[in-house]
């Protein structure tokens, strides 16, 4: 399921995209369009290997009723807070409710729009100690603990280059002891900043089974690959070679494979890519420090 924030479309424009990112079904709650611009909107996609219920809606979450072959029911509510201090009341009595109407596994997840530490903001003014304790009261009265994550601490930033640049973790996933029962594996992946002022956050419920658990990074197909002659035998051989059963591991054995063999097949392209992400790094570290 993917789970979307401000996309600022139609509900006929967003199911366009969704269509376009080879997902078969989806609830959105339209955004706002005044004449001046355009505003909020939320988006839950999902394919149909999983079955789905969008249960109730509205501008600040979507809530559905997930079932699953395997482990059987659970719910997800995706939520959008309320950024403004004096109406952050309104997110912590949108999570009582919700989890008044279920008492089964449940995950949360979105953009909660405040930290739970003040490790969790850098620059500008100091954190409101008020926030956090409310934010710290209303996750304990709900029965959710915070996930935790992998990668980059921060989730938002507010784009400024020269003076007031601030960061912050505002975006996660909570569960509740049944959901963590449930997915004793689960495990959350801070992802990259790209064309938005927040990074996209993955909660894996395979946690370590997961490809980039397994091999540090997700697995990328380069098209390069299938022109060279030794590519097909280079699979072949990684997938006959590993003992397990499970198809998740023989596709974490062909990427491992075709990683090593990219280098010496393609070492201008292994070039290139090892000096972007050194200045990726770099860069992080910059932000970081300023």
């Amino acid at each position: 399921m993917v789970f979307l924030m401000e996309t600022t479309q139609t509900e006929a424009e967003n199911d366009v995209l969704r269509e376009t990112c080879g997902f078969k079904q989806g609830k959105s709650f339209p955004t706002v369009i005044s004449t001046r611009n355009r505003a909020g909107g939320l988006s839950l996609w999902w394919n149909d290997d999983v079955h789905v219920t969008v249960m109730d809606r509205d501008l600040h979450f979507i809530d559905a009723a997930v079932e699953d072959e395997v482990v059987g029911k659970w719910r997800f509510s995706g939520i959008y807070g309320w950024a403004e201090g004096s109406d952050k009341w309104r997110t912590w009595d949108l999570l009582g409710s919700l989890r008044q109407q279920w008492d089964g596994p449940w995950l949360c997840g979105g953009d909660f729009n405040q930290v739970l530490s003040s490790r969790e903001k850098s620059g500008g003014r100091g954190v409101q100690e008020a926030g956090m304790t409310h934010f710290s009261n209303c996750l304990n009265e709900v029965g959710c603990q915070d996930l935790g994550f992998h990668g980059y601490l921060f989730t938002w930033e507010n784009r400024r280059t020269r003076g007031g640049y601030i960061e912050e973790r505002l975006d996660r996933f909570i569960a509740n002891e049944k959901w963590r029962s449930l997915f004793p594996n689960g495990r959350v992946q801070h992802g990259d900043r790209a064309h938005s002022d927040h990074r996209s956050i993955v909660c894996e419920t395979r946690g370590e089974e997961d490809l980039e658990v397994k091999w540090g990074w997700s697995f990328r197909f380069y098209p390069m690959w299938t022109q060279h002659k030794d590519c097909s035998s280079i699979v072949e051989r990684a997938w006959n070679r590993s003992s397990s059963a499970d198809v998740l591991d023989k596709f974490a054995r062909c990427r491992h494979d075709l990683d090593n063999w990219t280098r010496g097949a393609f070492p201008a392209f292994a070039k290139q890519k090892n000096k972007i992400q050194r200045a990726m790094r770099a860069l992080e570290r910059r932000r970081k420090t300023e």
